[in-house]
C-alpha cells in the first residue's frame, strides 16, 4: 500500500512540474500588444490584442568585420478594436491570421500581417424606423455586421529587456463586404507596444 502511495505522489508531482514547464514556454512564446488605432486618422480608436510565434529562425552574417544577425518569425494573431467616428457611428471589429516579423541586428523590425478573418459591426446613432402600422419605433443597437479580412504592414524597434518590448507603427486596412452589393476600405494607422507577461 505504502509503495502505491509513494508512485501516485510521484506521479502527482511529475504532473505539476510538466504543467508547469508547459506554461511557462507557452508564456515566453506569447506577446500582447496595445494600440491607439485611428480611423482615417482623424476618428479615435483602440486596439488590443495577442502574438504567439509559431516559427522562428535566425540568419548570421559577416559584413565588414561586423556579425549580423537577422531574426524571422510567423507569429499567430488576434486582436479586436473600435473607434469613434463623432459624426457618424461607431465601429467595432475583430481579426485573425498570421504576422510575419524581421528583426535586424540593432533592434529595427518590419511587419507585415495578413487576417483572412475578420468581422466588423457598426452602431448607429439614434436611429427610427416606420412600422407596418405607420408607427415611428426607435432601433435598438441600429447598424450593420459585415465579413472583414484585414491586411496591415509597419515597422517598429524591439527592446528585449524592457516589460514593453517593441514599439510599432502601422498602416492597416480592413475590407468591409459586402457593402452596398461591393466592398469598401477602411483605413487606420496605429502606434502602439508590444508586452510580454512571463
Amino acid at each position: 500500500m505504502k509503495k502505491i502511495i509513494l508512485i501516485f505522489f510521484a506521479f502527482i508531482t511529475t504532473s505539476l512540474f510538466a504543467q508547469k514547464e508547459s506554461i511557462s514556454f507557452f508564456k515566453e512564446k506569447l506577446n500582447y500588444y496595445g494600440a491607439y488605432s485611428g480611423n482615417n486618422i482623424i476618428n479615435p480608436g483602440l486596439d488590443f490584442g495577442a502574438n504567439y510565434n509559431l516559427f522562428i529562425k535566425e540568419k548570421q552574417r559577416q559584413k565588414r568585420k561586423k556579425q549580423k544577425i537577422i531574426t524571422h518569425q510567423l507569429d499567430s494573431d488576434g486582436n479586436i478594436g473600435f473607434y469613434w467616428d463623432p459624426l457618424n457611428h461607431c465601429g467595432l471589429y475583430t481579426n485573425y491570421g498570421l504576422t510575419y516579423i524581421k528583426t535586424k541586428t540593432k533592434g529595427l523590425q518590419f511587419y507585415a500581417g495578413l487576417n483572412p478573418l475578420g468581422y466588423y459591426r457598426s452602431f448607429l446613432p439614434e436611429t427610427y424606423e416606420v412600422d407596418e402600422n405607420w408607427e415611428v419605433e426607435k432601433v435598438f443597437l441600429a447598424g450593420r455586421s459585415y465579413y472583414a479580412p484585414s491586411c496591415n504592414l509597419g515597422i517598429g524597434h524591439t527592446r528585449p529587456d524592457k516589460f514593453l518590448n517593441a514599439w510599432y507603427l502601422k498602416f492597416k486596412t480592413i475590407i468591409l463586404t459586402p457593402y452596398n452589393g461591393h466592398s469598401m476600405p477602411l483605413f487606420f494607422i496605429e502606434y502602439g507596444y508590444r508586452f510580454n507577461l512571463k
